[in-house]
């Protein structure tokens, strides 16, 4: 029998990661489940690695069987690729086939957005959405991230195009820059592109799509990727697959968009949704450093039937995984596209009673509960360091600002703006809040002298992703102006903070206070004893007495 080097989602299931990757067959275990997934296919490991081991054989079997899948995905979407009037355009992303905690740094994670954009099919996507500039913004965003991705290209170089336009309005939105204004924005992107590489971009589909897919097998092999897996002592068995999806847009029109939801409250475990969405954006926009993000609880720029077919998503993906999920999505004209859904991240106290409600709704057992309680430890119960404001200290004290928080506590101490001054502050006994722009990787080493952290950079900037793999509170995306020059202070809203003044942040909703708010621990809640007996009964039926 023939190795099967293409799936298509509907042909992958559960237990098949070790082909598929992790994030390919829980789009396979969501397209058996009827969520509304972007149709595509996953280029197995093994295909993947055969472009390693022999060259020749990767261009004469895997890639006509790419191009078939293709042509397969433009029957299955009613597309062509390459087709200038109604154009099959591509998202092309990697998938690690085994688990590992966090970001691993040097492989290539982010999409390659757009695939099948060029001077000619821009003008298809114009047209289908009525929308000149939504077709402007993504062949911009597709250079970009090819550039970046794909050749290599430094990030800032378009990260100083984007911050320059947006400076010149005064806005963190694409959308109000006017078309002549996006015209210049796409062809600043085009010469940077030539700058840097010599050659004009891409037009050719085929060769786009090629070259995004092979740049993702290679990345295996990166330096950073090599030095992330001795770092974890992760095994160095080539372990990535390529997911291959159709493009949906969050940046349509008005009624499109971008971002994430919370099945059940991360704070407390309450059976409460939690969605957050921008409007007008495609999907690294959110990740990107030159957009600020307040971030709203209720996203009442789409419909109500929009939000309910959100709410059944969530629903539909928690009582299939049998945890509380964390969901991607965009909305494209109204309509929601789920991107991706993972076990969502949740404060202690969140994970207790998480667990205790799924037994008493039925969805896993008190066996099942009492193991996922024991993975919180003891420091739950007695020692928990994720403490939370004094109510009264709150009521006296001041929100200056807002960010988007990495639900890792909360956190006090003196503004700070260099992390070898924190280090010398945090010897010298006080607590110490880092307020930085951005920070290079080789600084990264002052973090353990750091109680918390207040970036304009994303959160999965490199910084965001290290404060979250230290358990350090972070507050990203915030809109902070650094003044070094006037005796160092930096500015958010209408407050002006010194170097050495103390601000409070919460890790879980995003404030930023003036000055320092006491902290205290919380009590065990009421539900404590029904987990003891459960963990007796569980022990009595272990022949070992432990669970």
């Amino acid at each position: 029998m023939e190795n099967k080097y293409i799936y298509f989602f509907d042909e992958g299931s559960s237990g098949m990661e070790a082909d598929l990757g992790i994030r390919g067959v829980k789009l396979c275990e969501m397209v058996k489940i009827n969520m509304p997934i972007p149709k595509g296919f996953i280029i197995t490991r093994e295909a993947c690695e055969i472009y390693f081991l022999d060259r020749h054989k990767f261009y004469a079997v895997i890639v006509p069987e790419i191009m078939l899948a293709i042509k397969k995905l433009g029957r299955m979407t009613g597309k062509r690729f390459g087709n200038k009037d109604n154009p099959l355009l591509l998202s092309v992303r990697s998938s690690l086939c085994k688990y590992q905690e966090g970001i691993i740094f040097g492989l290539k994670e982010v999409p390659v957005l757009n695939i099948g954009l060029n001077d000619d099919t821009i003008e298809g996507l114009a047209v289908k959405f009525n929308n000149e500039k939504c077709a402007m913004l993504s062949y911009a965003k597709l250079i970009e991230t090819f550039g970046q991705l794909v050749i290599n290209m430094d990030e800032n170089i378009f990260t100083n195009i984007n911050k320059k336009y947006l400076k010149e309005l005064g806005t963190n939105q694409y959308e109000a820059l006017s078309l002549e204004k996006l015209k210049a924005f796409l062809e600043d992107h085009r010469m940077e592109y030539i700058h840097d590489s010599l050659i004009s971009f891409p037009q050719k589909p085929k060769e786009q799509l090629l070259r995004t897919i092979t740049a993702f097998i290679r990345s295996w092999n990166n330096r950073g990727a090599i030095q992330w897996r001795e770092k974890t002592s992760m095994k160095n068995d080539y372990a990535l697959s390529i997911i291959v999806q159709e493009m949906v847009y969050g940046n349509a029109d008005s009624k499109s968009g971008i971002g994430y939801m919370f099945t059940r409250d991360y704070n407390t475990g309450k059976d409460d949704m939690i969605i957050r969405a921008l409007q007008g954006l495609q999907s690294t926009d959110y990740n990107h450093k030159t957009i600020s993000i307040d971030p709203v609880k209720e996203a009442n720029i789409f419909s109500s039937e929009c939000l309910q077919k959100l709410s059944n998503i969530g629903k539909t993906a928690e009582a299939h995984f049998k945890d509380m999920q964390e969901i991607s999505f965009v909305i494209q004209q109204d309509e929601p596209h789920v991107i991706a859904s993972k076990s969502g991240y949740r404060r202690d106290e969140a994970a207790f009673n998480i667990a205790m409600d799924l037994v008493e709704q039925r969805i896993i057992t008190k066996e099942e509960a009492v193991g996922r309680i024991n993975m919180i430890g003891s420091k739950y119960f007695y020692k928990d360091k994720s403490y939370i404001y004094n109510e009264n200290g709150i009521k006296k004290s001041r929100i200056i600002g807002k960010g988007i928080p990495n639900l890792k506590g909360t956190a006090y101490g003196r503004v700070c703006f260099s992390p070898e001054k924190a280090r010398f502050l945090k010897i010298n006994g006080d607590k110490v809040i880092l307020v930085v722009d951005e920070l290079s990787e080789e600084k990264f080493k002052y973090l353990r002298f750091i109680d918390g952290i207040l970036t304009s950079e994303s959160e999965t900037s490199p910084i965001g992703i290290a404060a979250y793999l230290q358990d350090i509170c972070c507050l990203s995306s915030c809109r902070i102006s650094i003044l070094k020059d006037l005796n160092g202070c930096f500015i958010i809203g209408s407050s002006r903070i010194s170097e050495g003044e103390f601000i409070s942040i919460d890790g879980i909703n995003g404030d930023i206070y003036v000055g320092m708010i006491e902290l205290f621990d919380r009590n065990i809640n009421g539900k404590y004893s029904i987990y003891l007996e459960w963990l007796e009964d569980a022990k009595s039926t272990l022949k070992g007495g432990e669970v």
